[in-house]
């Protein structure tokens, strides 16, 4: 849990500071610079992987047979068996579906339709990145985010049993 909440904090500040930062970069660079920018980016990103211990598996694990389709069989049944959660990925998928290709023409749309700058394709993105942060200020949000939080735990306590380690924050 702790993880998944650090990923979706980096990958929130990702989507608002990526295109504010690029916006800036393109305005002030030339775009050789800002691919050059890219590439320390990446090799920072391969060398910092020298310095994680990344554990090598036991014999027995390594040869296991996969179970591929056992497990994914597994999962699709325990999520069909949780009342609501079907529901919640198929609305989620049918989102995602309909939303993402609106939100990669939005840079174009910026610049074609509208006759927009680069400082103005990155408010757009910025604005879009952080519409999700923004909106759990509004007090209804909080309550629809507690409500989940709490279905959320039921749902896990009546999965894997209760946490010994787990700490509420409501």
């Amino acid at each position: 849990m702790r993880i998944a909440g650090i990923n979706q904090v980096i990958q929130s500040v990702c989507n608002i500071a990526g295109p504010a930062l690029a916006g800036l970069f393109i305005t002030m660079m030339k775009m050789t610079n800002i691919l050059l920018l890219d590439v320390a980016g990446a090799a920072f990103a391969c060398l910092s992987l020298c310095f994680v211990f990344i554990p090598d598996p036991s014999h027995e694990e390594r040869n296991s047979e996969l179970h591929l389709w056992r497990e994914a069989k597994e999962a699709i049944m325990e999520v069909r068996n949780q009342y609501g959660l079907s529901w919640l990925f198929l609305l989620s998928i049918l989102a995602t579906f309909v939303i993402m290709p609106v939100s990669v023409l939005f840079p174009l749309m910026t610049l074609n339709h509208f006759a927009g700058n680069a400082f103005q394709v990155s408010l757009v993105e910025v604005s879009w990145g952080g519409g999700p942060r923004s909106s759990l200020r509004s007090r209804s949000a909080r309550r629809l985010a507690r409500s989940s939080r709490i279905t959320m735990r039921s749902t896990f306590r009546s999965t894997c049993g209760s946490p010994t380690s787990y700490t509420s924050r409501s």
